[in-house]
This record gives C-alpha cells, sequence and structure tokens, in this order.
C-alpha cells in the first residue's frame, strides 16, 4: 500500500507524511474505544511505519558512500528492530507505573512528538 504513495515523493516528504500519520493514529489508539477503529488506526500505523522505513533507508543510503552503505543500513536495521522489540514492553511498564490513568498515553504520545519534531528541525538530513 505504501510503495506507490513512496515512489513518486522525496525521501524526506515521505519521512514528514509518515511522521504525520503516525500521530494521527496516535491519537487514534488514545481516543477510539471500537474495534474497528483500533483496526483502522493499527492498519494507518503500518502504512506510516512503512513510509518512515522507506524514506529513511533512502536517506541513508544516499548520504553514505558506496563502501559505507551496507554497514549504515545494517546499524539502521538493528536500531529499528531494537526499537520494534523494546518500545511495547517499555510502554508497558511505563504504562502500568502510572497506575493506568489516562495521562500516560499521552506523555507518550507527546514524547514521540517530540522526537520527530527535533527529527525534523534540529536533525535536518543532508539530502532533500
Amino acid at each position: 500500500i505504501s510503495n506507490p504513495l513512496v515512489a513518486g515523493i522525496p525521501p524526506k516528504t515521505s519521512m514528514l507524511l509518515g511522521i504525520a500519520l503516525n500521530a494521527v493514529s496516535s491519537v487514534g489508539f488514545a481516543f477510539f474505544n471500537s474495534y474497528t477503529f483500533f483496526l483502522a488506526a493499527r492498519a494507518l500505523s503500518g502504512v506510516a511505519s512503512a513510509m518512515l522505513m522507506g524514506g529513511g533507508m533512502t536517506l541513508i543510503m544516499l548520504c553514505h558512500e558506496d563502501d559505507d552503505r551496507a554497514a549504515a543500513g545494517g546499524y539502521a536495521m538493528t536500531g529499528l528492530t531494537a526499537g520494534a522489540l523494546s518500545g511495547p514492553f517499555i510502554g508497558g511498564l511505563i504504562y502500568t507505573a502510572s497506575g493506568h490513568s489516562q495521562i500516560a498515553p499521552f506523555a507518550l504520545v507527546l514524547v514521540c512528538l517530540g522526537i520527530n519534531l527535533m527529527q525534523v528541525t534540529a536533525l535536518k538530513p543532508l539530502v532533500l
């Protein structure tokens, strides 16, 4: 689904759209109460993750020399895998430690949005 969306646009735009869609799906997870909406938010989250992954890997490959591309791609995939495996566990610990209050999901969304905003503004990629 995301390949036709990403194929014709620059990688930075793909990443920005992925961040925006990820924020929308996170808000959907926070507010929706039915299974249908959770399923739609999860599908949107998957498309957003694919857009982020495609754009990010493209930027990594464009910013590195031919000799360093394999190592850079490997490090990026290692970091993505570590985040995907440890993220739900750490999120569950934070949610449990907060006493199941309603502030925990919003705090996590704000932290994620802050990290994404920092990536877009302070850590500007070399290639547009």
